[in-house]
């Protein structure tokens, strides 16, 4: 009897450890790190993202990165972004965001423009309506600690007043990656042959606006048109629109009727003659040509006169700025580049991609570990971009490995140092002709592939910035009601109530605070 017990107490001892003995040798499950991100071009943050993942998945074993694209198909979207917001606000959201801001433009992500067709844009709803107010909101983990500590970073190249807008009473909870500002070029020369000053001119945008006005010349004001203002960023143009210690809307509607009545007036002045402007474009002054969207919404390619002598300036922003550079440089002309100034004199910049820490993360440290690597210098400065073969219709045919675009919207926030390599990766949209040949157009290639750009070519990378914002959905609704206050193609303004649309604008803007 004894020894048949001892025989079901062995039996039930092996038993119960079976389990543990065919463990052994098994590798633990990894540790998931679950990235949200927007779909982008083809070798834009999407391709940054996957190189990232693989090279921290190489330095920390137990772990395995797994990116999610947020779906671009409208019922598809809403559905996900609820899903999401519910496990963020129960802490269980992902452990890393790498986003585009709202007031990013078209290389942010495919997903926030699409054109229906190229004359209208459908906006996306982003998953952080603010994400300066989702950070006051306790959404995002304090990296603080881990930034503070972090002395491999380089942290003196960054760009101190961006990387700083992400802080919070001496927490640190949303990583600026690129950001952008309004930039005024001007040509010195034909500028001053118009008696015009400078300095008038480049005080503010409402000056610019006011002065173009006041010239009647229709060119003039085409060159003035704040077009970053219809795709997003038009808040940089006025005070603050919020007080958020305060908990209360600060925009001063007079100051924005008076921005809308300006833009109205200079828009419908310059009608007609946006296919003679030029811009700082690669495309457009090698092919001497420029693309013209028709009122039926057809596309066709018109004669540009680059640089011509009656539009002297052109409004664009500061990720152009080495294009207008070389430009110049080719064509022996003296170009300033003025920082475009809100109401109140101050200069804004817009963080145009971020990233952040989910509340909830359970690996904060590891999480930061991802985050940082798009500080660094070869992805701050697209050193591991692939290149791509062409093979749109718009090469004619051509089958050329090059960059089609900029990484992302923007500039590198890791701004010391910056030109030489981002300059090289504009570069290589010289390579290859992109549009019809057109003579000259070989010759003003070699001038642009000799250009030796230095920062003193480019001075404005380190203009002093007063404000930053990280934007919000109703940057959108700015840029709509932007877009509605005249008719490109015929000249005429449209009958809008901007005191009405302002008053609009305030109250949406009390709603977005008061939501959350």
């Amino acid at each position: 009897m004894e020894s048949i017990c001892k025989r079901f107490f062995t039996l039930f001892l092996t038993l119960a450890l079976m389990p543990g003995l065919l463990g052994c040798g098994r590798e633990a499950p990894p540790k998931i790190l679950w990235v949200v991100t927007e779909e982008t071009e083809q070798n834009g943050m999407n391709e940054q993202a996957e190189q990232v993942a693989a090279v921290f998945e190489a330095a920390h074993p137990g772990f395995s990165v797994e990116i999610e694209k947020l779906p671009t198909e409208p019922t598809e979207r809403e559905l996900k972004l609820k899903q999401l917001r519910t496990a963020i606000m129960s802490g269980k959201g992902p452990d890393v965001f790498l986003l585009p801001s709202c007031n990013a433009n078209e290389w942010g992500t495919t997903s926030w423009f699409r054109s229906e067709p190229r004359t209208a844009q459908e906006v996306l709803e982003p998953l952080f309506a603010d994400p300066v107010l989702s950070m006051r909101n306790g959404l995002f983990y304090d990296i603080a600690p881990f930034y503070d500590a972090d002395d491999n970073l380089g942290k003196d190249a960054l760009e101190p007043t961006v990387m700083e807008a992400g802080t919070l009473n001496g927490g640190r909870y949303l990583l600026p990656l690129r950001y952008d500002f309004p930039v005024l070029f001007a040509d010195v020369e034909a500028v001053e042959a118009m008696g015009l000053s400078l300095d008038e001119l480049g005080r503010d945008a409402f000056s610019l606006l006011e002065t173009a006005i006041q010239t009647g010349n229709q060119l003039f004001a085409a060159g003035a048109e704040l077009t970053f203002a219809r795709t997003g960023s038009g808040f940089s143009l006025l005070p603050p629109v919020f007080d958020y210690d305060a908990g209360k809307v600060t925009m001063d509607e007079e100051i924005l009727v008076r921005l809308l009545e300006d833009i109205q007036e200079a828009e419908v002045l310059a009608a007609g003659d946006h296919s003679s402007r030029w811009d700082p474009y690669f495309g457009s002054y090698l092919d001497g040509t420029t693309a013209v969207v028709h009122e039926d919404g057809t596309l066709s390619f018109a004669p540009v006169n680059v640089f011509p002598r009656d539009i002297p300036i052109t409004v664009n922003t500061l990720s152009v700025s080495p294009v207008c550079a070389a430009i110049a440089q080719a064509e022996e002309r003296e170009f300033r580049m003025i920082p475009l100034r809100g109401f109140d004199g101050a200069l804004t910049a817009n963080v145009t991609y971020f990233g952040a820490v989910g509340a909830g993360c359970d690996y904060p440290e590891e999480a930061y570990e991802f985050l940082r690597r798009f500080l660094l210098e070869e992805n701050q400065w697209e050193q591991n971009r692939s290149l791509h073969q062409d093979s749109s219709p718009v090469a004619w045919g051509l089958k050329k490995e090059r960059q089609y675009h900029p990484i992302a919207d923007g500039w590198a926030v890791r701004r010391t140092g910056s030109l030489d390599p981002l300059w090289a990766s504009l570069r290589t949209q010289l390579m290859h002709p992109v549009g019809p040949s057109v003579p000259g157009g070989d010759s003003r290639r070699k001038k642009l592939l000799g250009a030796a750009l230095t920062e003193n070519d480019v001075p404005i990378l380190h203009t002093p910035i007063d404000r930053v914002t990280f934007g919000n959905t109703l940057e959108q609704d700015l840029a709509e009601t932007i877009r509605a206050l005249g008719n490109d193609f015929t000249g005429e303004a449209t009958e809008v109530d901007v005191s009405q649309l302002a008053q609009e604008l305030t109250q949406k803007l009390r709603y977005q605070l008061m939501e959350g």
